[in-house]
């Protein structure tokens, strides 16, 4: 049996294309280790953007506290004195 006349120049061609990759696949170790330090940044960001919400969770419960509180004083009618309301016999 005779060979396939374009198998030469087809694997010519398929060693060319890997010659010409190789460079690409050379970079890719040293390009792991700065694409782990990146997704460690992203990992960080995400951390702070919880602790952020958080918090400001935590503050707009705290606000909502003291609404109610202002409310049930309004509708009490006790006003309280000076800056502060001291409670007295707790």
């Amino acid at each position: 049996m005779r060979p396939n006349k374009y198998q030469a120049q087809a694997s010519l061609g398929i060693a060319g294309l890997f010659l010409i990759a190789t460079p690409l696949f050379l970079k890719l170790p040293s390009q792991f280790q700065s694409f782990s330090s990146t997704t460690e940044l992203e990992a960080d960001l995400a951390r702070q953007k919880a602790q952020v919400e958080a918090s400001e969770d935590l503050e707009r419960s705290r606000i909502d506290q003291k609404k109610q509180t202002a409310d049930k004083l309004k509708e009490t009618g006790v006003l309280p004195k000076g800056e502060k309301l001291i409670v007295r016999d707790y």
